[in-house]
């Protein structure tokens, strides 16, 4: 796991496309490449932090048909 990421988001509700119910966590990006995921990850090692409470993430899957 690197040092540093890019990019932390945090307290994004996390669908991981294995069909486990979605949970709140954290995801870490360095470079181009999820690095950590988690319930509470330290923001101090990201360039950039961005607060996706209430957001959904879904890495590596758009899908743009819903009825949400």
């Amino acid at each position: 796991m690197p040092d540093h990421w890019t990019l932390l988001i945090r307290n994004a509700l996390l669908f991981d496309g294995t069909g486990s119910p979605p949970r709140v966590e954290d995801v870490a990006v360095a470079g181009r490449t999820i690095a950590a995921r988690g319930p509470s990850l330290d923001p101090s090692r990201a360039d950039r932090v961005v607060d996706a409470d209430g957001q959904w993430l879904m890495p590596g899957l758009l899908d743009i048909h819903t009825h949400l």
